[in-house]
């Protein structure tokens, strides 16, 4: 008996007032959890569709270290505030966020063990979106604001090894929208050069919400994505220069220069 698939909520039906938080539970990192449902289930998010400028970024490690193998990837998205549907959807992901950072305050000591101050709270918090915020003018958010999403879960992390010279295996689906053919997906090594597809592409990303986690005084909290719809870009092929208009005085005929003359009305 096959398994019911999960209900995928759009970006545009989804009510982030509708998420529940379930009391703070350890978890086995040593660190706590928190379970977000949405409508009684795990919320499964469909994203407007996004650029993803970088592709898959790798996990930072600091220069000279070598990356922990339970590091997860990430896809940095990008959102255009000048667009109407990805600002609705960044304002729902920042509800989000302090819909978060509330309820962290109100239960400090189930999470730390003890009261933290607000400010601490939210210093130490990573949120689902990065705003580049002008210096000069706090109201001004640049183009680049993104929100990455982590790519690798648990359990392919437990089959493979994220340091072989080949790359990573990334636990993702990858459709072609028009064709709604599989791109990637099925975690053989000769299916690796199809994720060089998506850099600088839009994508329509599924998102699995993971909750909060939290470790020491750092928290956040973080959306795995689950399956990609890769927009084909326009790309040049071969030599695509365009001879440009002759715009000199002089036209040339025959290897000679004629003159141009301009004759008025009656000549």
């Amino acid at each position: 008996m096959s398994s019911k698939a999960p209900p995928v909520i759009s970006h545009s039906a989804f009510d982030p007032s509708k998420l529940v938080r379930s009391d703070p539970k350890p978890n086995k990192s040593g660190g706590k959890s928190v379970f977000m449902n949405y409508n009684t289930k795990r919320l499964y998010l469909q994203y407007p569709k996004l650029r993803a400028q970088f592709g898959f970024n790798p996990p930072f490690s600091p220069p000279g270290e070598t990356p922990r193998k339970d590091a997860k990837w990430s896809i940095p998205l990008s959102l255009d505030l000048d667009d109407q549907k990805q600002r609705e959807f960044y304002e729902k992901l920042q509800k989000i966020d302090e819909d978060n950072i509330i309820f962290a305050q109100q239960n400090s000591s189930l999470l730390w063990g003890k009261p933290l101050s607000s400010d601490t709270i939210r210093d130490n918090y990573t949120g689902l979106i990065q705003t580049n915020i002008s210096k000069k003018d706090p109201s001004h958010i640049f183009y680049s604001t993104r929100m990455k999403l982590s790519v690798i879960g648990e359990k392919s992390l437990e089959k493979m090894d994220m340091l072989n010279e080949e790359g990573p295996i990334f636990d993702i689906e990858l459709y072609d929208p028009q064709s709604k053919t599989k791109i990637y997906g099925s975690k053989k090594l000769d299916d690796r050069c199809e994720i060089e597809t998506i850099k600088g592409s839009f994508m329509t990303i599924i998102g699995a919400l993971n909750g909060i986690w939290v470790a020491n005084k750092s928290w956040g909290c973080t959306f795995q994505s689950v399956q990609g719809a890769v927009f084909e870009q326009e790309r040049l092929s071969g030599y695509s220069f365009v001879d440009e208009d002759k715009t000199d005085e002089t036209e040339e005929v025959s290897g000679e220069e004629y003159e141009t003359v301009e004759y008025e009305e009656g000549d």
